[in-house]
Formats: C-alpha cells, sequence, structure tokens
C-alpha cells in the first residue's frame, strides 16, 4: 500500500506475521517477476514495490479492497487522528469473514462528527469500491450506551479490527 516504503526482511515478516522463510521464497518470486525490487546497501537488504511494474495500480488497488482495508480506513481517519479516541471495524471485515461484496462497518468514538467524516467516507468507498458504514459516538455517549444498549454490547462482544487507538 505504500510503494515508496523499503522494507527489512525481519520487518516484513513481523508486519505480515509470516516465518522469515516463508516470505523469503515468496519474496523471490515477486522479484523474479519485476513485482519488487531487492536492493543491497551493505550487510541490509531492503524491498520495495518496483515502480516500473506495469500493473503496480491494479495490484494496489487489489489489496486496498481486500488486505488493505483497514490501511485504507487508517489513511482515511488520519487527520481527524487528534480528535478520535479510537476506530473499529466489526461485523464481517472485523471477524475476518468477509467476501468481496461485503461492506464495511466502521466504529469511530471521540469528539468527530458524521458530518466532519463525511468526506473521508467518501474517498474510502471509493477507494475500496464497497459501502462504508460509520457509526459514530462522543466518548462520553459510547460509554453511556455500552452499559445498556443492546446493539453496542453485541459489537463489543465480538471480534473487530481496530484501525485507530489511543
Amino acid at each position: 500500500m505504500r510503494p515508496k516504503r523499503s522494507w527489512f526482511l525481519s520487518d516484513l515478516s513481523r508486519h505480515l506475521r509470516v516465518q522469515k522463510t516463508s516470505l523469503q521464497r515468496e519474496l523471490a518470486n515477486l522479484e523474479g517477476a519485476g513485482i519488487i525490487l531487492r536492493e543491497v546497501q551493505g550487510r541490509q537488504v531492503y524491498y520495495r514495490a518496483n515502480p516500473a511494474c506495469p500493473f503496480l495500480s491494479e495490484l494496489q488497488g487489489l489489496l486496498a479492497k481486500t488486505a488493505g482495508l483497514l490501511d485504507v480506513a487508517r489513511e482515511g481517519l488520519r487527520r481527524f487522528e487528534k480528535r478520535i479516541s479510537f476506530a473499529f471495524s466489526y461485523g464481517s471485515v472485523g471477524r475476518g469473514e468477509e467476501v468481496a461484496e461485503s461492506d464495511v462497518d466502521l466504529m469511530v468514538v471521540g469528539k468527530v462528527g458524521l458530518s466532519d467524516l463525511a468526506i473521508s467516507i467518501k474517498k474510502m468507498r471509493e477507494q475500496l469500491s464497497r459501502e462504508v458504514n460509520p457509526t459514530v459516538f462522543s466518548s462520553e455517549e459510547f460509554a453511556a450506551k455500552a452499559k445498556k444498549d443492546g446493539f453496542i454490547r453485541a459489537v463489543l462482544d465480538k471480534p473487530k479490527l481496530f484501525v485507530v487507538v489511543k
């Protein structure tokens, strides 16, 4: 999702939660296909996207719609980061059971309103080619609802993926 960033093997392994040995083989395949570049600087080896790859933009789009979904949401909420206490995706995405047609349920809690987020949500929808359904609460409102609201209790009791955490 960030094609200009270079990665060490250990950083990639940790980020992707994959064993280094498995990752090395895949990186070699991606390099051989011209999708990534391998750069050696002294004893350090870096990997990054190959900007000359003719289908890099298509790969980015595919990743954004699948594995990079949370990155798209993080980027969309970044300008409000100081005003957001936390945000997470719940529902099928939070459970890791989404399919291509799944919408993205996004809970945002903090000093931000739905009208503040409207443009960012629209951009997320466009990037993901999926519906993004935000639910927005102030911290106080969320705390009160968490005690007695059945919907909020159900959301909190099920798996979720955090987009913003402080």
